[in-house]
């Protein structure tokens, strides 16, 4: 009988500024930052060899600006951009991921910036979600509980959001 051994990723997707209000609102000149960050979970039976992401970038967003930032493995992981689709990809080939049994060992994270486009009208939403494959394993969706959104808000509500407690 053969044992079956695989890797298991559970992940997450996190974007700064995070805004104002139960919208979070965001003024027309704040840069979004996003992280996605992913796990070997301890319960799984093997290393991740690859990680592949693929992250649909909102056609509210300046892609001109876009900028990667720190990536947790830099060494076995690639990225490209396509301006035509707004898709960015990261595969991390023989990353060799372990199981997260001592964390972070078997944790890793990519991360990137952009800004918004101009003229955008007040209300705007601006979701972001992320998807992640270990190995041959099904896409997951980041975050898990739906995409991460900001609105745009005039800089008057923004100012006046930022100076209230909620």
């Amino acid at each position: 009988m053969e044992q079956v051994v695989g890797s298991w990723d559970p992940n997450d997707k996190l974007a700064s500024p995070v805004g104002d209000g139960t919208e979070h609102a965001i003024d027309k000149t704040d840069r979004l930052t996003y992280v996605v960050q992913f796990e070997n979970k301890a319960q799984a039976t093997a290393e991740a060899i690859y990680v592949r992401v693929l992250d649909t970038l909102d056609s509210h967003f300046d892609f001109s600006t876009l900028a990667m930032g720190e990536m947790s493995h830099p060494d076995a992981c690639q990225w490209s951009f396509d301006p035509l689709t707004g898709v960015i990809e990261w595969f991390c080939d023989s990353i060799m991921l372990p199981p997260n049994t001592y964390p972070p060992m078997g944790e890793g994270y990519l991360s990137y910036s952009i800004s918004l486009k101009s003229g955008l009208a007040e209300g705007t939403e601006i979701p972001n979600r992320a998807h992640i494959r270990f190995d041959y394993n099904p896409w997951l969706a980041a975050p898990e509980t739906g995409p991460v959104v900001r609105q745009f808000a005039s800089p008057h509500v923004v100012s006046v959001l930022r100076g209230m407690s909620i």
